[in-house]
């Protein structure tokens, strides 16, 4: 009744779409929250996960969740949402809303209420309230008396919850010692022996920290804000800095038109295309940001619209959810793209002699402090300027290159890879792969083993191509995985396979042939287990994404020791993902920090190289990673590509892009025959290059 007296001013604030699960449309039957605080009802939310399902990924933000024991049901119930869409949405059988009525008058008939009491949550008709003020009725003597107008106050929008044992009693007090909500029988005969306190008291307790993370995340929303804004003003200046140059171009041109028509064509093709890549960065850029002040919007709104209306109940039913979203939110800052400041730099720069020569060149189109020759040689097709590789020959790769210290005369001349296999997924219909990422291969190459990450299983081919084996399957079990990531085969004539099983928090250890051996880590040593490798001595070397640190175990997963922390150090990592030991070296991607990191065994810092960014030496979050028989060390990266390092980390070349094939590029592993293996993302597809013929 007191929800009724109150239902406009609240429908104000709260839209329909609030009210309705976002999967089906309909209003919420039964609805859970999930930890990013969105909520759907529990019969959606089970075709997202099935039965035997251990995570679940939200419908709207992706984001994935471990469930509880009993899975979707195992959730916690969204009382807030249900309270309100049972209360301000009048359903077809209620017919038109009653009138408070007095709740302390006895009869058939009782009288219309125009007062309430705050702490009884009674309704008072003109003859009960006096009886019932403060300064009368001994046991009332502190309760507050106000009229029904008055109770548009939110606080009244608040359903009294009743006591599941004691149904004639409202829960008004809270268990400490059973950390539940009770009532006055409750204190009586059930927790007569334990602490209680008052209902309202513990939820005043868990919203002044609350406070506290909505502030920060209020602060972060106006960063990802003034971060999109200048997003905004950067492509702005591009587009006018992009006119201007067109401008220059074409009064540059019309002192050699007879001559130059061919060159025009080819600078404004050019000038499209640097403008056309910068404007994908942005828009990448853009989608970021918009992204996390989504999800930052989302949890704010959320939380806001729980406390501005929400029992105490339905705020303690969903306090740990809320809090852990929120101390979550509240560190996420707007991803630095270092070379954004670059993108509207744009414009001609004419040559002042250009009208001497017979065929002269109008000028160069530039961003920022490169020009477009500069920016090509880096053919990246993700970068802010790119061309195809078969626009430069042999010749020209060969002047540009360095050479390599251990290279000698007669491997000037550089030469296209040779593709000798595109591996597709054979026990599949669709011949490919769900998300293939880690590999490795045996030492002589016999065998290539792939990570079937989204089909949880482990792929063996063999040097043909030709499929051999596979094992594996979704579950907790031996020989069962949750998002397997990376895989490592040890040496000898009976290899074996070391497997990171992400969700699982462990690393498997089994044949060639999935026969399960042992496994270590999910006694709390992992927290996301991502890359593996292993050293010639036996020795296992894992890297963790939750942790941002490298464990060392030995082969049996003893822990030898570990070393790494969340940071931008020389010792620490952002997501260190793939790694590779060459020469007694521990070889790191440091994927958030875009760049590559060497340790030696004792977890000591040899030296760092590259930066963020598309030019030569450069990452954009560098992903698979591997060594030839030189120790030269080959890069992946996501702007599908891949780069060569000397050992020390010197550039030497590009190997590979887009045009060769690569498409969102992850593991890689390179065989003392000469046979380099690499899974794509983009296209689920992994191809085998003959490394040796062309390095």
């Amino acid at each position: 009744m007191a929800a009724s007296l109150s239902q406009l001013s609240v429908l104000s604030q709260i839209s329909e779409e609030f009210l309705l699960c976002q999967v089906c449309f309909e209003r919420f039957s039964k609805p859970k929250v999930l930890p990013c605080l969105h909520s759907f009802c529990e019969a959606c939310l089970l075709r997202y996960a099935p039965d035997g399902s251990h995570t679940i990924r939200c419908p709207l933000c992706r984001q994935e969740s471990e469930l509880p024991e009993n899975g979707v049901s195992g959730l916690a119930d969204n009382f807030f949402i249900l309270n309100l869409s049972d209360v301000f949405t009048p359903r077809k059988d209620e017919g038109p809303r009653r009138k408070a009525v007095c709740t302390i008058c006895v009869g058939q008939q009782p009288a219309e209420a125009h007062y309430r009491c705050l702490e009884c949550v009674d309704f008072l008709c003109d003859e009960c309230a006096p009886s019932h003020d403060h300064r009368i009725a001994r046991f009332t003597r502190k309760h507050h008396i106000i009229s029904v107008p008055a109770s548009e106050n939110k606080k009244l929008l608040k359903r009294e919850i009743v006591c599941s044992k004691h149904q004639s009693e409202a829960v008004r007090f809270y268990c400490e010692s059973c950390t539940v909500p009770i009532c006055r029988e409750c204190i009586l005969i059930e927790h007569k022996d334990h602490s209680h306190t008052f209902l309202q008291d513990e939820v005043t307790r868990h919203k002044n920290t609350i406070d506290g993370l909505m502030k920060n995340v209020r602060d972060r929303i106006a960063t990802f804000e003034e971060a999109l804004r200048g997003v905004d003003e950067v492509e702005a200046q591009l587009e006018a800095n992009r006119g201007q140059a067109e401008y220059v171009i074409e009064r540059t041109l019309q002192d050699v038109m007879s001559l130059l028509r061919k060159q025009q064509q080819e600078l404004g093709h050019r000038l499209a295309r640097i403008c056309q890549g910068s404007k994908q960065q942005l828009t990448a850029h853009r989608r970021s940001l918009q992204s996390g002040l989504d999800n930052l919007l989302s949890g704010f709104d959320f939380t806001e619209k729980a406390l501005g209306h929400g029992s105490e109940l339905d705020i303690l039913s969903i306090k740990d959810q809320v809090i852990e979203r929120l101390q979550g939110l509240a560190v996420v800052s707007p991803q630095q793209d270092f070379t954004m400041e670059q993108l509207s730099n744009l414009y001609f720069e004419a040559k002042e002699s250009a009208v001497d020569h017979s065929l002269p060149q109008l000028g160069e189109i530039k961003c920022g402090d490169k020009t477009f020759s500069e920016l090509s040689q880096a053919t990246d097709t993700r970068s802010i300027c790119s061309i195809d590789s078969n626009e430069l020959d042999d010749s020209s790769l060969s002047e540009c290159a360095p050479k390599s210290p251990k290279r000698t005369a007669k491997e000037s001349v550089l030469k296209k890879p040779q593709i000798l296999f595109h591996l597709k997924d054979e026990t599949d219909e669709a011949g490919e792969f769900d998300w293939p990422s880690g590999v490795a291969s045996t030492a002589d190459g016999e065998y290539t083993a792939i990570v079937d990450r989204d089909n949880d299983r482990i792929q063996v081919y063999n040097r043909k191509g030709r499929f051999e084996c596979k094992f594996g399957s979704r579950g907790r079990q031996p020989c069962q995985f949750e998002l397997p990531l990376d895989v490592a085969i040890t040496g000898g004539d009976d290899p074996c396979v070391y497997v990171t099983d992400e969700y699982n928090h462990r690393v498997q250890k089994l044949t060639l042939y999935g026969q399960y051996i042992l496994h270590f880590g999910d006694n709390g040593l992992f927290k996301q287990p991502y890359g593996i490798a292993l050293a010639k001595d036996g020795r296992v070397v894992v890297t963790d994404i939750g942790k941002h640190r490298i464990t060392i175990h030995d082969p049996d997963g003893n822990l030898i020791s570990s070393f790494g922390s969340r940071g931008d150090a020389d010792n620490q990592f952002n997501e260190p993902r793939y790694v590779t030991i060459s020469n007694n070296r521990i070889i790191v991607s440091d994927h958030c920090n875009h760049c590559i990191k060497i340790f030696d065994f004792k977890g000591t810092h040899l030296h760092t190289f590259g930066s963020c960014g598309s030019g030569n030496g450069q990452f954009i979050g560098p992903t698979g990673v591997c060594t030839d028989q030189e120790g030269n060390i080959l890069v992946a990266d996501c702007a599908d590509r891949l780069q060569l390092f000397s050992p020390e980390g010197m550039f030497i070349r590009h190997l590979l892009n887009e045009s060769d094939g690569l498409s969102g590029p992850l593991g890689m592993a390179m065989s003392s025959s000469g046979e380099l293996v690499i899974t794509n993302l983009g296209t689920h597809c992994v191809n085998m290059f003959r490394y040796s013929s062309w390095v």
